[in-house]
């Protein structure tokens, strides 16, 4: 017969690490809607002109680099 205990010496840290995790996963998510809405906002400005991409504060080229590159969205 084998007897298991408990003690509060088991949990120590196990509070901190659930949340360093959900801390992690909801950065990533935010990171995920955020590349989802540069992409978003990119497809629709390149069917305008570049008069009209100018005007609003961009080029076409900054509109094909990637999400993270465009720091002024």
């Amino acid at each position: 017969m084998s007897v298991t205990t408990y003690s509060e010496d088991n949990y120590v840290g196990l509070g901190s690490r659930i949340g360093s995790f959900l801390k992690r996963t909801y950065a990533a998510m935010i990171q995920a809607r955020e590349a989802q809405a540069h992409r978003y906002i990119a497809q629709h400005l390149s069917v305008f002109d570049d008069r009209t991409i100018e005007g609003a504060g961009f080029t076409r080229d900054q509109l094909m680099k990637r999400p993270r590159d465009l720091a002024s969205f």
